[in-house]
């Protein structure tokens, strides 16, 4: 009888010290896993307690973000995608900061100029004959000749993407980027857009070009 109550207080104390340790587990203090992490290809993001201000001003409070080196280079993606940029490397550095509402993003690159209009329209003289407008809207794409010489340089504005690839659903991200997601239909849409223009497109077929 004296094993049977032994064995009963036992039995029930570890049930009651099993459920005072759930009990103090909570989702906000749980460690699940502990990932590793490389300062040289990996973004930290840090806890803050306060939202930065978007502004496009430098706020001290990022300083206690760790900054991550970049050299994004343009990859040639086929079908002239990135004619003219094919090659290029735009060194930035990037930061990142969230709370309890958002994520967020600070990066910095170096650029010589503030381009803010994509595409803009110009007068040409020469070409306002009869039959013809003078008006032309300047390429989203540097312009080359059979030669490769440059024609004509371009005009976007300047503009940040950020894409992820979740999982590697994207086996080609790695090497084409975008193109390999959200451009696979680049050539289709350039061939429709020039045998009847704005049909099946919403944007200008220049873009196209």
């Amino acid at each position: 009888m004296k094993m049977i109550k032994s064995k009963y207080f036992w039995v029930m104390g570890t049930i009651i010290l099993a459920i005072g340790y759930i009990a103090s587990c909570t989702k906000e203090n749980q460690i699940l896993d502990v990932a590793t992490t490389n300062e040289e290809t990996d973004l930290i993001c840090a806890k803050t307690s306060t939202a930065p201000t978007i502004d496009g001003t430098i706020e001290d409070i990022w300083n206690s973000a760790t900054k991550l080196k970049i050299v994004p280079e343009v990859p040639d993606a086929g079908n002239g995608m990135f004619s003219g940029y094919i090659g290029a490397k735009y060194p930035a550095t990037l930061r990142s900061m969230y709370d309890d509402q958002n994520v967020y993003f600070l990066v910095e690159y170096a650029d010589a100029t503030h381009s803010v209009n994509v595409a803009p329209w110009y007068f040409n003289p020469a070409l306002n004959v009869t039959g013809k407008t003078g008006w032309q809207r300047e390429p989203s794409n540097v312009s080359f000749d059979a030669n490769g010489s440059l024609v004509r340089e371009c005009y976007g504005e300047d503009k940040l993407a950020l894409l992820w690839n979740v999982d590697h659903s994207t086996p080609k991200f790695a090497t084409q980027s975008c193109y390999a997601s959200c451009h696979i239909f680049y050539s289709i849409l350039r061939l429709f857009c020039s045998l009847e223009p704005n049909a099946y497109c919403n944007c200008s077929c220049d873009e196209f070009q």
